[in-house]
């Protein structure tokens, strides 16, 4: 009986209405209106959350229709165990099975249960977790508890949270002068040790296969912590205030100077400052130049009418792409992105009147590097392929080794670097 009640309380729709709200939210649904919505409805079904989803996209819609199938899955195993359980019961009582017996029974199906409500097995690799392990013997329950779910991310997560918090409680004690030089040195490097491990294995093959499938959940996406799978910044943060502090243990003897030299370290961070805004202003006009340039070259696009020769005008675009802009832009990445978004919008452009289908030009350049000149490479493909052009385009093979320029300027500096984001 006490096996039944552990399933029957096993509130699978609860947890997976959270999922579905935590998803639901980060695309700008009301999450009022969607616990309204979901908690009165008696089982979750695809189609009675149409009307929600009606706005989102395809991916959105995949996330949450994968949500409600593992849900009804679980449901069905539970119901399924439960009905075995009331059989095998029916037959222990009908058979006159020994109290022994019994005991063993029971046993398994205490296995049998928590098998059922377990979470998935860590996909993390075993020396880490052991690793980790060794630091918190109870760090899964707490990411359990925080996340729901285990992986690199959350339980590094959890753990520079938990070192961040060691931190202010060592400052605080060092500020009240509450133990020797060693304390301080032993628990200081303690966090040197682990932050220095997280960031270590983060940037390793060991969890680096997990880190690229975690991008592209949309779960992961809606949680803000998870900033920690496209950066090192935090890694740095707190590796930087240690040695600080630790500095500030090691200081025996105060600096005459040291007035001096903090106005000299506010004086850096200023110019450090300014040549920081300057760098936004100096983006934002590429920016507006872009747009500008996008823009004009649309309506230029307009006052074409005679595609009747789409070879010509294709080697006309090739040659376009090739010769590139004129204009002075202050970042070449972004002179780039402008070339190979106006590249993108001619061959839009004339595979929408080759398949006599309309066609959505792009007018920014607010694109990953990276995800341009793969469109710019899928289009051209499609073009070439699927348009009727009555011999092979002159510029073809130019305007490919131009894209492959654009890529060993422009990526194969972030090769070392593919976990961090850039745009």
């Amino acid at each position: 009986q006490d096996t039944k009640t552990k399933l029957k309380n096993n509130d699978i729709k609860k947890r997976e209405i959270a999922k579905i709200i935590a998803l639901l939210s980060n695309v700008g649904i009301d999450k009022k209106v969607l616990e309204d919505s979901l908690y009165k409805e008696e089982k979750l079904d695809n189609k009675k959350l149409e009307s929600i989803l009606v706005n989102c996209d395809s991916v959105v819609k995949e996330n949450v229709y994968k949500i409600i199938d593992d849900y009804k899955k679980s449901s069905t195993i539970i119901k399924e165990t439960i009905s075995n359980l009331d059989n095998l019961t029916e037959y222990v009582k009908k058979n006159d099975i020994s109290f022994e017996t019994s005991n063993l029974i029971n046993s398994e199906l205490s296995n049998i249960t928590t098998k059922t409500i377990e979470e998935k097995p860590v996909s993390i690799d075993k020396d880490v977790l052991n690793k980790i392990k060794n630091w918190d013997k109870n760090i899964i329950s707490e990411v359990k508890l925080e996340y729901q779910k285990v992986n690199y991310v959350t339980i590094s997560t959890v753990m520079i949270d938990k070192m961040m918090d060691k931190y202010k409680k060592i400052e605080e004690d060092y500020k009240n002068h509450r133990y020797n030089k060693s304390y301080y040195e032993k628990e200081l490097n303690k966090i040197k040790e682990q932050i220095n491990y997280l960031k270590k294995i983060k940037n390793g093959n060991v969890v680096y296969s997990e880190i690229e499938k975690l991008k592209k959940e949309l779960y992961t996406k809606s949680k803000d912590k998870y900033d920690i799978l496209y950066n090192n910044e935090i890694f740095m943060d707190v590796n930087k205030k240690c040695d600080e502090l630790l500095n500030k243990v090691n200081q025996k003897v105060v600096d005459i100077k040291k007035e001096e030299k903090d106005k000299e370290e506010e004086n850096k961070k200023e110019k450090l400052k300014e040549e920081y805004l300057k760098k936004i202003l100096l983006r934002f006009k590429d920016l507006n130049l872009s747009r500008e340039l996008i823009l004009l070259h649309q309506e230029k696009e307009k006052e074409i009418d005679d595609y009747s020769d789409t070879s010509i005008y294709l080697n006309q675009v090739y040659l376009e792409f090739i010769e590139g802009i004129s204009d002075n832009f202050n970042y070449q990445r972004n002179k780039a992105k402008t070339e190979l978004v106006k590249l993108y919008n001619d061959l839009n452009n004339i595979m929408s009147h080759g398949k006599k289908e309309k066609h959505i030009s792009i007018d920014h350049i607010n694109f990953q590097m990276e995800d341009l000149i793969d469109a710019v490479k899928i289009r051209k493909e499609e073009v070439e392929k699927n348009i009727d052009i009555k011999k092979n385009p002159t510029y073809s093979m130019q305007v490919d080794e131009k894209i492959q320029q654009f890529e060993e300027k422009f990526l194969e500096k972030e090769h070392g670097k593919t976990l961090k984001k850039s745009s």
